[in-house]
């Protein structure tokens, strides 16, 4: 909708530089300096995926029989917080707070493009259990335990329940979309939700698949996926040097054109003076009526411009003033069939070898084991927050209804050789792909144990059928700082939030570039670290995320019990949060 106020001609009425000039200055204004936001614009919100991939699954294996029948949830937790300039201390929301609406929830498996399903013993198909392909998808919601003001645990027991309160949705898949062999629904898509999301909430997804354990054959899920759509405002982008590593464009010869900010080249056209001869074509210094129109004519015929290239480079002068949009970058950590206890033998039959761990060494397995991801950095991207999703679900026994999970006395926390069991999550900027260059640098990073997680932790999560007070799944939600300067700390989950909480860094912007963009704001190396300029900057081809797990006592993983899940059943979660751009 223009936001120009026309004003209309009467016959008869002298016309006045009000009629016409002051109208299409307006317009010109906006189009060369101003720019045009969101509620001017067809498109005027910006979409955006939380893609959970829940890997391999044998429900034959994770079920819970409850008076005959078998339930079996595989859950992932997530939170969709504000950009940092917009994030409240206090939880509070504003007219200026991003709020989410989700349009679609997809679920998805692999199966081998038939209409059957897999047999968990040899990977071969079945078409007489194909029937067993049935799925519902339960989104519930908590407010986020970080902002009570308290500690989330006190000794050894829970300070806030971690069971979730509300229920958002709940969505059926029968089996008819996933089995029929004319017309497969494969993703099956639920659409028009239209369902409000808060930013400060915590949500927890969790797919119940009970009706796989009924099989007589066990049969696995492979590559479960859901897929959550959502819509929210379109947002400015960032600007500034505080932005870490953001690029300076010094070639550009407006200074307030420099890291980030809207190029403009703000035009005018010529006024005639009062009582002056109005002209429809330019006659000399006078641009005349159709000259300018024309003005205002050619922006749109070339395009209203914004957003960056492909190389984090602003392209011509920019007519759009809000051209960035919410992101989530979500990354399975320690999925497809990861699911992992302590000590030996496991009692699980589909659980890890604590041997087949990675790099974790011979018994008793003390070294660091490590699952990596590389994800290429193909478009610019601006880094606000990291959030991690530790997953403790596994397979577990009867709760009673009016208790609270005691997570210090069970699953990971459970021995005192867990005591010394070490998580460690790290996001980083890489380069080395077809190069000579070989380099590589943090933008999160954090480390905790049993004794430090509540410096990180910002909500407990959990489900609990309420018919029979069975615990299905439980997992910690973690705040992951970015680097900055010390003494220069950004805004989102920290120390103003909840005292307990390490501080975060500013936004980082990740992004390749050219050689005329080398010049990046500086850019700190750790949490609390220095800040600096290295050489690397502006030659980032991808991030790097990993997820380290260690037991450094001579017992090692090995030492602990055999109740304690160390990589809970669907694996682990990072969420990478912050801003996409028109591209």
């Amino acid at each position: 909708m223009s936001k120009i106020g026309f004003k209309r001609l009467s016959r008869g009425v002298k016309l006045l530089t009000d009629h016409i000039h002051a109208q299409v200055q307006s317009a010109l204004t906006r189009i060369t300096s101003t720019g045009f936001d969101p509620s001017e614009m067809e498109s005027n919100a910006g979409k955006f995926r939380v893609n959970v991939s829940l890997g391999n699954i044998t429900p034959t294996t994770f079920f819970q029989s409850v008076d005959g029948e078998k339930l079996m949830r595989s859950c992932a937790a997530f939170t969709l917080p504000p950009p940092q300039e917009s994030f409240s201390t206090t939880a509070v929301v504003s007219p200026t707070t991003p709020v989410y609406i989700l349009e679609s929830v997809g679920l998805s498996m692999d199966t081998q493009a038939t209409p059957f399903v897999t047999v968990r013993a040899d990977g071969s198909l079945s078409q007489t259990e194909a029937d067993k392909a049935a799925f519902n998808i339960t989104i519930q919601r908590k407010p986020m335990d970080v902002f009570t003001g308290s500690a989330i645990t006190v000794g050894s027991l829970p300070a806030v329940s971690p069971e979730m309160t509300n229920v958002v949705l709940s969505l059926d898949y029968p089996n008819i979309l996933f089995n029929s062999e004319f017309n497969r629904d494969n993703p099956g898509i639920r659409d028009n939700l239209d369902t409000l999301f808060d930013p400060y909430s915590a949500y927890l997804l969790s797919v119940e698949c009970g009706s796989f354990a009924e099989s007589a054959t066990e049969l696995r899920i492979d590559s479960l996926l859901v897929t959550l759509q959502f819509r929210t405002k379109l947002l400015a982008r960032d600007t500034g040097s505080s932005i870490q590593n953001m690029p300076q464009s010094p070639d550009l010869a407006a200074a307030g054109a420099q890291y980030g900010q809207r190029y403009i080249n703000p035009e005018t056209i010529t006024t005639p003076a009062a009582g002056a001869t109005i002209v429809a074509d330019k006659t000399g210094t006078d641009d005349g009526v159709s000259g300018a129109l024309a003005k205002t004519d050619v922006k749109f015929l070339r395009g209203l411009l914004g957003g960056y290239t492909d190389r984090s480079r602003r392209f011509g002068f920019s007519n759009i003033k809000n051209d960035a949009a919410y992101e989530v970058i979500s990354v399975p950590m320690w999925s497809n069939g990861w699911y992992c206890k302590g000590s030996q033998p496991i009692a699980d039959t589909d659980a890890v070898l604590l041997e087949k761990l990675p790099f974790v060494g011979a018994s008793p397995f003390s070294a660091l084991t490590m699952d990596r991801r590389l994800i290429p950095i193909r478009f610019p991207f601006v880094v606000h927050h990291v959030i991690a999703f530790c997953n403790y679900s596994g397979k577990l026994t009867s709760v009673p209804a009016d208790k609270a999970i005691d997570y210090s006395t069970v699953n990971q926390w459970s021995s005192v050789a867990s005591g010394t069991l070490t998580h460690s999550v790290g996001v980083g900027i890489g380069t080395g792909i077809r190069g000579d260059l070989t380099s590589s640098r943090n933008v999160a990073y954090a480390q905790w144990t049993r004794s430090t997680i509540d410096q990180y932790r910002i909500s407990r999560n959990e489900y609990r059928d309420p018919t029979n007070g069975k615990s299905y799944c439980q997992g910690d939600l973690l705040s992951i700082p970015l680097v900055y300067a010390a003494g220069s700390p950004g805004s989102g989950y920290n120390s103003t939030v909840n005292a307990a909480l390490d501080d975060t860094g500013p936004p980082v912007f990740v992004g390749q570039t050219n050689s005329s963009d080398l010049a990046r704001a500086n850019m700190a190396d750790l949490p609390n670290g220095a800040s600096t300029a290295l050489a690397q900057d502006g030659y980032e081809q991808y991030l790097d995320v990993r997820w380290g797990i260690q037991q450094g006592s001579l017992t090692g993983l090995d030492g602990m019990d055999n109740s304690e899940v160390i990589i809970g059943q669907g694996g682990f979660q990072v969420y990478i949060i912050g801003k996409k751009h028109l591209c």
